[in-house]
């Protein structure tokens, strides 16, 4: 299992930003370690090198409480003191830098790359839960916020205004950039910030990129074997948060190879007729088609305020609205439970660390009950 408590307690700020801002050139999504780190936790020490604290028990970033971290995946979460300065990101002050967040890296055939700029110490504006370090005598279900059943497997909510446990869809997006990268491949030369994934041949590869704070996201899945060629890309890096009028650029290539296929005039460009192989661009051959990729906007919502209904804090998240439509999509109602696969994931969140190991972190004497 990832680390979500992690993950999803550090994607997601509240106030929306006038202005489009960069990411600061000094922030790589290259699933390294950033520059200026100044605290490490998780499975990668300060050098890149993983730790894997199934092994590594007297590591302090493996335990929870006094315990080992039943979790062995590799994982790094720093705070980087880098700041770009002006206005902020998403309205935060970034003033105190970014935590920085890698999951494994590309030699597993997945990794993810996050930063997020610090919002409030211990506290992240994901929705959900909040965690509680009034004291080192709680209990780990105190300390987890959101990790304590982060794709809420168990319904469970809290407080008048019937907040979600997991905080998931609850992020804003102006306040973090993200690379994902799955399947075989490798990284080689490009950009200084981001170098580029080469998909191996024979392997399905997807990437998620947005390496901009205030613009959208683009979308690559790739494959090439002996039957098929396919490349699909919706770049929409030139898109805000602002804006729906303009759609992603669209690009699909699709190349049928094999015995009995028909010759087709329409091979790549450029290229002599080839028996056998059927081809296709998006770009020259389609006939009829709509993109409405990228035609949405988002609005932030209050984030976490004082409703005085309990001792916890409300949670107010933003929400997306599709040109066309006018219809604005609820994130956090999907069922997110439904990409869990407990044969690649052991544990769904501290709940259920507790549930099956029994540990003794999660027996310690409470100072808030939920």
């Amino acid at each position: 299992m990832f680390p979500l408590q992690y993950i999803l307690g550090a994607l997601v700020f509240t106030v929306l930003i006038l202005v489009p801002v960069h990411a600061d050139p000094e922030l790589k999504l290259n699933f390294e370690p950033g520059p200026n780190a100044d605290f490490i936790l998780g499975g990668f020490g300060v050098t890149g090198n993983p730790v894997v604290c199934s092994t590594d028990t007297t590591n302090p970033d493996c335990l929870i409480g006094a315990e080992e971290d039943p979790n062995a995946t590799f994982f790094l979460n720093e705070r980087v003191s880098t700041a770009i300065g002006g206005a902020g990101v998403g309205g935060v002050d970034v003033g105190s830098g970014y935590w920085h967040t890698v999951i494994l890296d590309p030699a597993n055939d997945f990794a993810m790359d996050v930063y997020t700029p610090v919002r409030r110490f211990f506290l992240s504006d994901s929705g959900g839960h909040e965690p509680v370090f009034m004291t080192l005598n709680g209990n780990l279900r105190q300390w987890s916020g959101n990790g304590w059943d982060p794709l809420e497997q168990v319904v469970k909510t809290f407080g008048r205004d019937n907040v979600s446990f997991s905080g998931n869809g609850t992020g804003n997006p102006r306040a973090v950039i993200v690379r994902q990268i799955l399947g075989t491949g490798r990284l080689v030369a490009g950009t200084d910030k981001v170098r580029e994934w080469v998909c191996d041949v024979g392997s399905f590869c997807q990437e998620f990129l947005k390496s901009e704070f205030d613009y959208k996201a683009t979308i690559t899945q790739e494959l090439n074997d002996a039957d098929i060629s396919f490349y699909f890309k919706n770049d929409m890096s030139h898109l805000d948060y602002d804006s729906d009028g303009i759609a992603g650029n669209i690009t699909i290539t699709q190349e049928l190879k094999g015995l009995g296929l028909p010759d087709d005039v329409r091979n790549a460009p450029g290229s002599p007729v080839v028996p056998g192989s059927i081809y296709f661009n998006y770009a020259t051959d389609k006939n009829v088609s709509t993109v409405n990729a990228g035609q949405y906007t988002f609005a932030a919502g209050l984030g976490w305020y004082d409703d005085g209904g309990d001792s916890f804090w409300a949670y107010d998240p933003g929400s997306y609205t599709y040109a066309g439509s006018g219809e604005s999509v609820l994130h956090r109602t999907q069922n997110w439970a439904g990409f869990y696969d407990p044969n690649q994931n052991t544990y769904s969140g501290n709940r259920e660390k507790c549930e099956v190991l029994g540990m003794a972190a999660c027996d310690l004497p409470a100072i808030i009950d939920w």
